[in-house]
């Protein structure tokens, strides 16, 4: 269980609050599909039950989670200080260590 504090709190939720997820999502797969042939793979058939019938690397949601970190920061520019990003990364480890709960 993950204890968050105010600062922790008010930081992820000022990330979220000013996103445009329609570009970070566009661009964060757009860099993970030109860097890596791996998850090309398993977009068509991104159900949990397809995933385990491709046997799906787990590392491919720490790839997404820390390629999402490199395009938040870039699009946030110095408001992605280093309490947002150590706030960022660690939301971001609760959700990938939940998604891979699955593979273990």
């Amino acid at each position: 269980m993950v204890e968050w504090t105010n600062e922790g709190r008010a930081a992820i939720t000022d990330i979220f609050s000013n996103l445009d997820y329609d570009r970070v999502t566009a661009e964060s797969l757009e860099r993970c599909l030109s860097c890596t042939p791996g998850p090309r793979e398993h977009i068509p058939g991104a159900d949990r039950a397809a995933l385990k019938k491709l046997h799906v690397n787990p590392d491919n949601f720490k790839l997404l989670a820390d390629v999402l970190t490199v395009v938040v920061a870039g699009r946030m520019g110095n408001n992605f200080t280093p309490e947002y990003q150590a706030s960022f990364q660690r939301f971001l480890s609760v959700v990938v260590s939940a998604l891979c709960r699955p593979y273990h």
